[in-house]
């Protein structure tokens, strides 16, 4: 479930116990995926069903999602998915 606060490497790597650069090099060994790449999919994906929401605003769901502006949120979801958070939102079953 998404707690809404911003996933970075550090948390992550306290989470298990690791230092922050070991926690990065044995993610990316094991999933072929840097953390930030990662956490950008997750929030994507996140982005994805809140979208499907047509009560929740753009502006709440960036937030919500950690991104500092709607419009930085704008480009991020349109660069992962080709698309508009709001042509999504148009799209969506």
């Amino acid at each position: 479930s998404w707690s809404g606060d911003p996933l970075t490497a550090e948390s992550l790597a306290r989470m298990v116990g690791l230092s922050r650069g070991h926690f990065m090099r044995a993610f990316r060994q094991s999933t072929g995926h840097t953390v930030h790449d990662h956490v950008e999919r997750l929030r994507i994906e996140r982005a994805k069903h809140l979208l499907g929401q047509a009560d929740v605003p753009l502006k709440q769901i960036a937030s919500q999602l950690g991104f500092a502006t709607p419009s930085s949120f704008s480009l991020a979801f349109r660069r992962a998915t080709a698309m508009t958070p709001a042509g999504y939102r148009r799209a969506a079953p």
